[in-house]
């Protein structure tokens, strides 16, 4: 009995280790990077499977310090780039789940300036409505990079915090 105490001991201790570098893995959120989302065109609501258009822009005001990587396609036809945050998250589903590896494409970095640069993206391509209702979303996005001399590759990841924005589902027309 003492040797299973002990290992489940272990296994936790293991575990807590683990969950602790994960978490201190994910980049910080800097406040310096400014990073809106809208809605293109003033509609906020929309019918489960209707396309939702949006557009994220991305500025600071710190000049040559923040990097941005403007890729806008994959060859496996979706970025992961953004974290797509739905509160509430019932109704609100992935709709490609385990779909998690990206096979590269052509890309460019451009250090962000106070005036922003711009991406559209169609949120369906990562939120599936499945439930009518009122949903709020914010994005995480990892397109950033800090300058960072004492980091072999220049740049150090972080992440860029959205504004949120609110979305009325409603029930599909025939």
């Amino acid at each position: 009995m003492a040797r299973k105490t002990h290992l489940l001991t272990l296994f936790l201790l293991v575990g807590v280790a683990i969950a602790s570098v994960y978490a201190q893995s994910a980049p910080p959120a800097d406040p310096k990077i400014v990073f809106k989302v809208s809605l293109v065109g003033n509609q906020h609501e929309f019918h489960i499977g209707e396309t939702i258009p949006l557009q994220l822009s991305f500025s600071s005001t710190v000049k040559d310090r923040y990097q941005i990587d403007a890729a806008q396609y994959d060859r496996s036809g979706r970025m992961n780039f953004e974290r797509f945050v739905v509160s509430p998250a019932e109704g609100a589903v992935d709709p490609l789940p385990g779909h998690t590896f990206g096979m590269g494409g052509l890309t460019t970095y451009q250090f962000l300036s106070a005036e922003p640069w711009t991406i559209k993206l169609n949120l369906n391509e990562w939120v599936r409505f499945t439930q009518p209702g009122e949903y709020r979303l914010t994005i995480v996005s990892s397109r950033v990079a800090v300058r960072d001399s004492a980091n072999a590759y220049g740049t150090s990841p972080v992440a860029a915090r959205s504004n949120e924005i609110t979305l009325k589902i409603v029930v599909a027309d025939a």
